[in-house]
This record gives structure tokens, C-alpha cells and sequence, in this order.
């Protein structure tokens, strides 16, 4: 039996911000990240030298970014049966990856699991998961 990666990471961002804070993810906690275990796309659109995954019909400058966040659950409940977790994260954070396989690796895996909170953009019907970073374990879709 294949054995699946336990995590997925998205992270947030656009083609503007991966020449600054995505090249900052690239060179510190991205090298940290152990391909066995995790798979970590960024959510933008096409920029050479990044590992991106472009949502179609999405706008990577819209505010708030509802549709996109939509489309990545979307992404997710595709692909549910290859990971145990799906980390979403915006650009601008820092990751502990070990910090994180050690949190996830405690919870358990028979019971379904969202870690986050929620979030609104310009008025209170703007509503969203959000925060920096939020987490679904794989069951919940």
C-alpha cells in the first residue's frame, strides 16, 4: 500500500510578493520542510523558480481573498486522500516545520480536526477561515 504524505502547506500569496516574501520563505523555513513527509505549494499565480499552484478563475489581488480561499478548500477535498493534513499559511509568516509534524502527530487521527479561527475583510459579510495560518485535518472534508 502507497503511503501518503502527511501534510500539505499552501501558502498564500501573489507573483508581486514572491519576489520578496516568497524569496524570504525560499531561503529560511523552506529548507526545513522534509519532502517525505510535506508537499508545500505556493497559491499563486506562475512565478519561475517557485513551486506554485495557479487556482483557475481566481484573481491573486483580490481583497478579501475569499474565492481563492474557496477554490483552495476545493483543491484540498480533491486531493484528501493523499495527505492527513492541509496547513494553509500566508506568506508573511515564519514556520517551525518539526513544531508542526510534532503538533499534528499528537492529535487523533480518528476525529476530525480544524485548527484557525475566522476572519472578515473589509465589512462583517466578508467572512472567511483565516488568520496566518489554519489547518484541516483531512477527515473534516
Amino acid at each position: 500500500m502507497e503511503s501518503k504524505k502527511k501534510i500539505f502547506i499552501a501558502i498564500h500569496s501573489t507573483p508581486k510578493y514572491l519576489e520578496t516574501r516568497g524569496d524570504a520563505i525560499r531561503s529560511t523555513w523552506l529548507n526545513e520542510i522534509d519532502p517525505e513527509i510535506a508537499t508545500v505549494k505556493f497559491i499563486s499565480g506562475p512565478v519561475a523558480g517557485f513551486p506554485t499552484l495557479t487556482l483557475p478563475g481566481v484573481n491573486d489581488y483580490d481583497y478579501p481573498p475569499q474565492k481563492k480561499t474557496f477554490k483552495l478548500l476545493a483543491y484540498f477535498y480533491s486531493i484528501a486522500h493523499e495527505y492527513d493534513w492541509f496547513y494553509r499559511v500566508d506568506d508573511d509568516i515564519a514556520l517551525q516545520f518539526d513544531n508542526l509534524v510534532r503538533f499534528v502527530s499528537k492529535l487523533d487521527p480518528n476525529e476530525e480536526h480544524y485548527i484557525g479561527g475566522t476572519g472578515f475583510g473589509r465589512n462583517e459579510d466578508d467572512f472567511i477561515p483565516a488568520g496566518h495560518a489554519f489547518a484541516w485535518e483531512a477527515r473534516a472534508f
